[in-house]
């Protein structure tokens, strides 16, 4: 079964490496990893402090020449176990009941890291339950700390113009389009209460599978007539802050859209999910009922 899944990319950065260009750098560090997750090292998965666990693992054999390194960011949690229900014998088991202590139920995120760029690049799968990319950051820079290489690991987004410089440059918003499935309002009001509220308001009204809102000004001919349009202008950049914050914000919407004039340009339609995402792939599931996904498949996609 093939299903449709975001990537975003970002370069690699190192503070002050003193002795290793970035490339070398993370490419060390990738190969301590591997090298802790081989030893099973005892301190090789992180503990996070909602409890759940953080591992690493590396799907690539890191030799002297290795230039693409391919692995998955695993959550392993403790406290997120569903009920299985028997459809033929109208019975439930409980997969808490029946699991030991230390097992717990994965969300796995891939990640490709390109190194045949001055600035190393990472192209990390977008997954809405699994790690996000300021885990596998969190990660990367707590190894680096423990291989004594001692310097701070950035992230910083690349390939194609980011939602907030984008914002920036906008001088008027003529409107706003919002359009989200009712099952992810819940996740949109417990972050932003003020368009949430709104959207969850809109679902009472009719039994619809999707939420679709505008927001928007009336631009008259007469110049000294055009709106003045700040305040959306500022909910669209807290928007955008949010997302920037939490990184898969935005995925919680089927379009977020607006039209608006940038510089001295006439008034155009912008996509602000378009200007956030690199790009889109198609994966492939392991199985027709496993959330989990065909790990070689989706590198080579990426």
């Amino acid at each position: 079964m093939r299903i449709k899944k975001k990537i975003n990319f970002f370069e690699l950065l190192v503070e002050n490496p003193e002795g290793y260009d970035d490339r070398d750098y993370i490419y060390h560090l990738l190969k301590k990893v591997q090298e802790g997750i081989e030893l099973n090292l005892d301190d090789i998965d992180l503990k996070l402090s909602t409890g759940d666990v953080l591992q690493m693992r590396i799907d690539t054999n890191i030799k002297e020449n290795t230039v693409i390194i391919k692995g998955k960011a695993r959550l392993i949690k403790f406290d997120q176990f569903q009920d299985m229900y028997k459809l033929s014998s109208r019975t439930e088991r409980s997969l808490a009941e029946d699991a030991d202590e230390d097992e717990g139920l994965t969300e796995e995120t891939h990640f490709v890291v390109d190194l045949r760029y001055k600035k190393p690049i990472i192209a990390i799968e977008t997954s809405q339950s699994g790690p996000k990319y300021t885990n596998i950051l969190y990660y990367f820079s707590r190894w680096s700390t423990k291989a004594k290489l001692h310097k701070e690991i950035l992230m910083e987004a690349t390939i194609g113009r980011k939602a907030e410089e984008f914002v920036e440059s906008i001088k008027e918003c003529a409107s706003l389009l919002v359009k989200v499935k009712r099952e992810k309002i819940p996740n949109i009001l417990s972050v932003e209460q003020n368009l949430g509220t709104m959207l969850d308001s809109a679902q009472r009204y009719a039994d619809t599978d999707y939420i679709e809102l505008i927001l928007g000004y009336e631009f008259r001919v007469k110049k000294n007539e055009r709106p003045d349009t700040v305040s959306l202008i500022k909910k669209i950049k807290e928007l955008i802050k949010i997302d920037a914050a939490k990184s898969d914000f935005f995925d919680n919407f089927e379009a977020l859209q607006i039209r608006a004039q940038e510089g001295s340009e006439p008034l155009k339609p912008f996509d602000l999910i378009a200007e956030k995402t690199a790009t889109e792939i198609y994966a492939e599931k392991k199985n027709p009922r496993s959330k989990y996904l065909n790990s070689h498949k989706l590198y080579d996609a990426i």
